[in-house]
């Protein structure tokens, strides 16, 4: 599904939760059954921060080997974190990162070291997240809300930032949602969002906020108040 500039990505993905090569192997080939398709679009090593080593050495070469045959067509990582993905990066061929969290409104953690590496080596990133666990999607104008940030309660002073953001906000007659979905799409290494939705209600809503035209004004204050860094590229 083509969305303004990116893509928000509906396709077959698999997270490989299995690192052994014999385990990636035995999950596609269950997941081929279950889903009643001759290949997927891309299957992802998951949360592997602490088994880098086995990652490499077992479930790298078993990807390389399925997408050779054509079974996968994009082999890949998915992480919150980024320091394993740097690493993966330099040690991998990889096509393609789900970067979850760590390049958004709120969180620029990808920005100085792994997204200038994906450029370099060609992965493609699709970022995650982009609500920080729903803060940016919240009814923040609600003084008593109860917000989440990386699944745990929100920290007063990223609340507070928040909540500047939306006061920026606010006075363009955008939703600090819209913002927050669209930040990511002006990076050269960003392939795709993926917003995640639970409802269709949500999903329109979504399509919807990628549609909203944000002038560079926008970002250009958000910059001037220190709520972004003044050196990340915006959406044009």
């Amino acid at each position: 599904m083509i969305i303004n500039k990116k893509i928000i990505f509906l396709g077959i993905v698999i997270l490989a939760i299995e690192l052994s090569g014999y385990g990636i192997l035995r999950s596609l080939e269950d997941s081929l059954q279950r889903l009643n398709v001759d290949y997927v679009d891309i299957a992802l090593i998951h949360d592997s921060d602490n088994h880098m080593g086995q990652a490499l050495r077992e479930s790298l070469p078993a990807l390389e080997e399925l997408r050779s045959d054509g079974v996968v067509k994009a082999i890949g990582c998915g992480m919150n974190n980024v320091d394993p993905l740097i690493q993966f990066a330099k040690n991998g061929d990889f096509d393609v990162f789900l970067l979850a969290g760590r390049y958004t409104l709120l969180d620029q953690s990808g920005f100085e070291t792994l997204m200038p590496l994906c450029l370099e080596k060609g992965i493609s990133i699709v970022l995650g997240g982009p609500y920080n666990s729903g803060l940016l999607a919240a009814d923040l104008s609600d003084p008593s809300v109860s917000t989440k940030y990386f699944y745990e309660d929100t920290p007063p002073e990223v609340l507070s930032k928040a909540r500047r953001m939306k006061v920026v906000c606010d006075r363009y007659s955008i939703s600090l949602k819209a913002v927050a979905l669209q930040f990511g799409f002006g990076h050269p290494s960003v392939a795709s969002t993926i917003p995640g939705a639970r409802t269709l209600d949500e999903v329109i809503e979504n399509f919807n906020m990628a549609q909203i035209p944000i002038p560079s004004d926008l970002w250009v204050e958000f910059v001037e108040q220190n709520l972004i860094p003044k050196d990340v590229p915006f959406p044009i």
